[in-house]
C-alpha cells in the first residue's frame, strides 16, 4: 500500500490483449520513525494500471491524494527497474494535516 499523489499520468493506451492501461507517477511523502526518531520520507514511484484498475484513476492533471494498493514487478523483460502494479485505488480527502 502507499499513499501520495499522481504527479505524472501518461494517455490511455491499450495492450496488445486489448486491457487498457496507463501508467503514471505517484509522488509520496510522510514522517516515519525510524530507530526512534522520527525521520522524513519522500519518494517517487513509477506505477502501472491495467484493466479495470484504469477507471478508478482521477482524471489527467487531478493531484488529490489518492491510497493504492499493488505489487512491485519489473519495468520489462529488459529493464529491472521496479513498478507498482495497481490492483486498487482509493481517492482521500484532502487533509492539510497530512503530511502527503
Amino acid at each position: 500500500m502507499l499513499s501520495g499523489r499522481i504527479v505524472e499520468r501518461e494517455a490511455l493506451r491499450y495492450t496488445p490483449a486489448g486491457l487498457p492501461l496507463v501508467r503514471l507517477r505517484i509522488e509520496h511523502r510522510s514522517r516515519m520513525m525510524e530507530a526512534g526518531a522520527p525521520r522524513d520520507v519522500q519518494c517517487t514511484v513509477d506505477a502501472v494500471a491495467v484493466g479495470d484498475v484504469v477507471l478508478q484513476l482521477p482524471e489527467s492533471g487531478d493531484t488529490a491524494p489518492v491510497s493504492v494498493r499493488g505489487f512491485l514487478c519489473r519495468g520489462s523483460l529488459r529493464d529491472e527497474r521496479l513498478v507498482l502494479h495497481l490492483e486498487a485505488l482509493r481517492r482521500e480527502a484532502d487533509d492539510p494535516n497530512r503530511p502527503d
